[in-house]
């Protein structure tokens, strides 16, 4: 039985990367697939023993779970299977999964807690965690926000030394690391590291290698560090297994090439202002004082682009070299006009290809036309990532 649910967990995974198919097409297919199935293990359960009955009610249930979308059949045969035998632990497991795609959070939690206090199996605990952070974002409550996401970090580390090989509980992991960088006002750097490292250990998974939103969340938390290139690598590898662009996952790619393409213009074409005026610039920021442990340089001109974070602007230093300032933490209405001197205290020096940048990360670093900016000009960035 077990292999079987194993040829259609395959069957499934091929029929919706096949893009002949809609999504409720493809789903279509996978239930009928299932119904075959069914019907060819399973003749009848009249007559069956209560644990061959129970047997048959599981595995009948997995296969039409095997869909991506909820499928009622699925709930009802766990039903039924968790009925017969309330200490069945797997049964309790997938028919939590099974009423998550039905988006009933409350009664997956039920069913996972049921699970794992029948056996404390790593999938178990992994998924109680991830259902556990989705209703924590549900929650308007901070203190139920945070207890329930210690709760799920928790259990993800308990998982993960019971299975290392479990990829849902490192991606879930990562996904952990990297809200908890922006709920500390992205002062805790080590934790992009955190996030990074549990990314990658996931995709040494065989249950995660080929799932899209560990690439999207992987290739966001890149893109935040600045790392563009593998976040190219994993955005594309995104668009592959995503290929209904369910994760618009294509506009996140095509957003991100036209970003840097603007900036290799802003670099090239010096923010397309005339040499005479970069020499001026240049030349004026030699008579400017600058601290130690800062760097000084004007506004040549501001890289638009779709994500709201980063505020991107182009420099000239006073070598006349131009460079990329990206700042975070702004207000939307926090800005430069070109011609503003700013000074940098401390900063990040990275090179792309050969674009030379510049990360703030707040706007206190700053010092524009040798003045503090205002503390309105601070609002901490928020995260949206696919939850997993």
């Amino acid at each position: 039985m077990y292999s079987t649910v194993q040829k259609l967990k395959n069957f499934a995974e091929i029929t919706y990367m096949n893009t002949k198919y809609s999504e409720d097409q493809a789903a279509e297919v996978i239930r009928k697939e299932a119904e075959k199935l069914i019907n060819l293990e399973f003749r009848t359960v009249r007559g069956a023993s209560p644990t061959l009955r129970t047997e048959i009610f599981l595995y009948s249930g997995k296969m039409f779970n095997c869909s991506e979308k909820f499928e009622p059949e699925a709930k009802q045969f766990l039903s039924f299977a968790v009925a017969e035998n309330p200490t069945l632990f797997d049964g309790w497991l997938e028919l939590g999964l099974c009423v998550a795609k039905q988006n009933d959070i409350t009664f997956a939690v039920e069913c996972f807690e049921r699970s794992i206090k029948i056996a404390r199996s790593p999938k178990g605990l992994a998924n109680l965690a991830v259902a556990l952070r989705l209703k924590a974002s549900l929650s308007k409550d901070d203190f139920v926000q945070q207890s329930l996401r210690e709760k799920a970090f928790s259990l993800l580390n308990e998982a993960i030394q019971s299975d290392k090989s479990l990829g849902l509980a490192h991606l879930t992991l990562g996904t952990h690391y990297f809200s908890e960088f922006f709920t500390s006002y992205q002062s805790k750097k080590n934790l992009l590291d955190e996030a990074c490292s549990s990314y990658e250990q996931a995709l040494k998974c065989d249950d995660q290698k080929r799932n899209p939103e560990l690439h999207m969340n992987y290739a966001t938390t890149l893109r935040y560090c600045e790392q563009f290139f593998k976040s190219i690598v994993h955005l594309k590898e995104a668009c592959r297994l995503d290929p209904r662009n369910m994760l618009n996952s294509k506009e996140k790619l095509d957003n991100l090439l036209l970003y840097l393409e603007k900036l290799n213009d802003m670099i090239h074409r010096q923010g397309r202002l005339k040499t005479k005026r970069i020499e001026s610039f240049a030349e004026a920021l030699k008579n400017e004082l600058c601290p130690t442990n800062a760097s000084i340089m004007k506004v040549i001109g501001t890289v638009t682009h779709e994500e709201i974070v980063p505020l991107t602007i182009g420099c000239v230093l006073p070598t006349g070299k131009c460079c990329i300032v990206t700042v975070y933490n702004c207000s939307t209405d926090f800005g430069f006009i070109i011609g503003d001197t700013l000074t940098i205290s401390l900063p990040e020096w990275k090179m792309y290809e050969n674009i030379k940048m510049c990360r703030v990360n707040s706007p206190s670093q700053l010092l524009r036309n040798g003045q503090s900016v205002a503390a309105n000009a601070i609002a901490h960035a928020t995260l949206k990532i696919e939850q997993s």
